[in-house]
Formats: C-alpha cells, structure tokens, sequence
C-alpha cells in the first residue's frame, strides 16, 4: 500500500526514480521501493490523463479504483493527485 510518506519522497525527488536509486539519502530509499515509486509515476500520469480532458469516464473510473485499492488513505490520494495537478498547470 502507497503511504503519504513514500508520496512525500517521490516528491522530493520530483518523481525522478532514477535519481532516488542512484543519489537518493538511504532513508529514502528505505521509505520509498522502486515498486512503489513505479506505481505513483503511473497514478500520476493517469491523473494528468484525466485532468488534460483526454480520458473517458471509463478510464476514470478504472484509474480512481486502482488508487483506492492501492494507497492507504485519501490524504495520500490527494497528494498523488496534486502533484499531477501541479504538472498540468506547467
């Protein structure tokens, strides 16, 4: 499960996973596994998708399902989904 904790860190690192495997302070890497951080880039993509207008309500649904399955709560959802928010605005 995605923990608001491992958001915060891919974060930091601004989503560069690599950066984090390679220059990453170990704490960090404790708290954030390359699985995890894969799985975030992915939900943030997928919200970008949908916040661009380019998604079916479908895909919607299918991408606010796998979320919830897969973080621990809503603040982290949120932060996920802020952070795709935040690249949109760019």
């Amino acid at each position: 499960m995605i923990t608001l904790q491992e958001v915060e860190v891919y974060k930091k690192y601004l989503g560069d996973i690599e950066a984090l495997d390679r220059f990453g302070k170990k704490k960090d890497r404790a708290v954030l596994q390359y699985k995890e951080a894969v799985l975030i880039d992915r939900f943030v993509q997928d919200f970008e998708i949908i916040f661009k207008g380019l998604a079916s309500k479908e895909f919607e649904k299918e991408v606010i399902n796998r979320i919830r399955e897969s973080c621990v709560d809503q603040i982290t959802i949120d932060s996920i989904k802020a952070i795709a928010q935040n690249n949109v605005k760019k």
